[in-house]
């Protein structure tokens, strides 16, 4: 077992350095702790400071001080850390902030839980003020009905719109699931940012880890609070957005674009608008009620300008996409990502594009045919994974209806099966049409796939489907048939009426019935001449 913790500084040399120096005690009491100090480009001497701390209080066998040219904001610096310290081998990442106080056991309590439970991904601890009260931790993922609630903070409001509530009504004293935690203490399990890719670096401030956590429910692993891991969080030192103090200060423009890059990659166009608009409206009845109760005023100056500016402004420029992180096939062989339980309730489209964005690319990649069936066959699928995402039942159930309507559509004017419990990547090719049942537990990105394939054929002997997994840049050939509990490496090819029975290397040709596997040396190996 070992532990990487990222410290993120900018301009707060002694409160990190505070921070190491209490790590340093619970560092004694978990082996294999490493911590990495990374400083954005501060241009304050707080590197020079943290370094001499680091060398004087004999912490340099253990912490290590990274100093940046650029600041990027707090994904862009941890996302450094990690990569610094990408050759050693960690089983978890600790993302710690710098205005912290590690209490006893405070990493010991999150590391043991995650032993404990394999399914998680992410375990948050306690955070608390310097006389022991809680601050909150713990929270739901932003939602368009999420927004009116907390515009409106009214009583009745907020007891109706209880479910869609950021922020829980008390933290809880038990180890509990939640959407997200807070990043300011965050243990991260290696395998998971493997699977799904570091922070997102376009998020310059706060959102980073809600879109984090989100990325990784979506890939089928859990979050937790765990309040037995107390960590003192002095918050707000670096932004001064949090904090006793936050209401003072005019929230700055990066914290708006963060919210709207948020909104707009899990909830698209609409919902980003959606979001918006109920914001607005709700706010100045909010205040309104609150200012005739007497209560003072706890929000920044020029909050709902600033929203109505950040709303209009909003999608004018395209902005560049992250690449595809590519499937981790050994993750998905060891166990399902997923439970039976929650396959079908979870919205498993690619992260990082809204649904008209992932429209546009299949559109692309179908050669612009409208008239394509493996176009309509995958734009269904996007559309039953994004109604998923809808958290209103009430709301839900129109679109669940279109969707069922249309998938039986396809399935029998397109011959295509493929349900969107299937997680399928971006850039999936489906080349003509009939007799496809496409039942893969994960597809990956640049796939081909031809007429009359199968995937998902239950083995003999065994009681359940085993589904298999489909590496990126996979080419499938007409007829082919893959049976349950296959892995197919990336870049391989399955040659055509193939019965593949046994898991495909990268990077290999499948041929034949049963399929015989070769290295893929050659032209001549791809058309399956060897």
């Amino acid at each position: 077992m070992s532990v990487l913790v990222v410290i993120v500084n900018y301009r707060t040399a002694d409160l990190t350095i505070d921070c190491v120096r209490s790590l340093a005690l619970e560092a004694k009491r978990v082996p294999g702790v490493r911590a990495v100090v990374v400083d954005g480009d501060s241009q304050d001497g707080s590197s020079e400071r943290i370094a001499q701390a680091i060398e004087q209080d004999g912490f340099a066998g253990w912490c290590t001080l990274l100093s940046l040219t650029t600041n990027g904001g707090f994904a862009f610096g941890t996302n450094a850390g990690i990569r610094h310290c990408a050759s050693d081998s960690h089983e978890y990442v600790w993302l710690l902030n710098p205005d912290t106080i590690v209490r006893e056991g405070a990493l010991g309590a999150l590391v043991d839980f995650m032993e404990s439970h394999p399914r998680c991904g992410i375990a948050g601890g306690r955070l608390e003020n310097h006389d022991g009260s809680v601050r909150n931790s713990c929270f739901r993922f932003h939602s368009p009905l999420g927004e009116l609630e907390r515009a409106l903070r009214l009583g009745p409001a907020s007891r109706l719109l209880a479910r869609h509530a950021v922020t829980p009504s008390a933290m809880p004293d038990t180890d509990t699931r939640m959407d997200w935690v807070s990043g300011a203490s965050m243990l991260v399990r290696r395998t998971l940012l493997d699977r799904i890719g570091l922070l997102d670096e376009r998020y310059f401030m706060y959102f980073e880890e809600t879109d984090f956590c989100r990325r990784a429910a979506h890939a089928g692993y859990e979050c937790w609070y765990v309040p037995a891991s107390r960590v003192v969080h002095l918050a707000g030192q670096s932004s001064g957005v949090t904090g006793s103090q936050g209401h003072l200060r005019r929230r700055p423009k990066y914290w708006f674009e963060s919210r709207q890059r948020y909104f707009r990659t899990h909830h698209g166009v609409l919902g980003s608008r959606a979001a918006d608009l109920l914001w607005l409206a709700a706010y100045p009845v909010g205040r309104l009620v609150a200012a005739l109760r007497g209560k003072p005023a706890q929000d920044p100056p020029h909050l709902w300008q600033d929203m109505l500016r950040s709303s209009v402004s909003s999608g004018v420029a395209r902005e560049p996409r992250l690449p595809s992180p590519p499937l981790d096939l050994a993750a998905l062989a060891d166990r399902p990502l997923v439970s039976d339980e929650a396959l079908g309730t979870v919205n498993d489209n690619p992260p990082g594009l809204s649904l008209f964005e992932l429209w546009r690319e299949d559109w692309e990649t179908h050669d612009r045919d409208f008239l394509s069936q493996g176009f309509w066959a995958v734009a269904v699928h996007r559309f039953g994974n994004w109604r998923m995402g809808i958290e209103s039942n009430a709301l839900r159930l129109p679109f669940s209806i279109a969707y069922r309507l249309l998938y039986k559509w396809v399935e029998w004017t397109c011959g295509i099966s493929l349900a969107y419990t299937v997680r399928v990547g971006r850039r999936v090719h489906i080349w003509h049409h009939g007799g496809m049942i496409l039942g893969a537990r994960a597809i990956g990105n640049d796939v081909h796939l031809r007429q009359n394939t199968t995937f998902g054929v239950r083995r003999r002997g065994d009681s359940r489907v085993l589904k298999p997994v489909i590496g990126d840049r996979v080419d499938v050939g007409a007829g082919a048939i893959v049976v349950g509990g296959i892995t197919v490496g990336h870049d391989a090819l399955i040659g055509g009426n193939a019965v593949v029975t046994t898991d495909v290397p990268p990077e290999h040709v499948a041929i034949g019935v049963p399929a015989v596997i070769k290295p893929r040396r050659s032209a001549a190996a791809r058309m399956g001449d060897d």
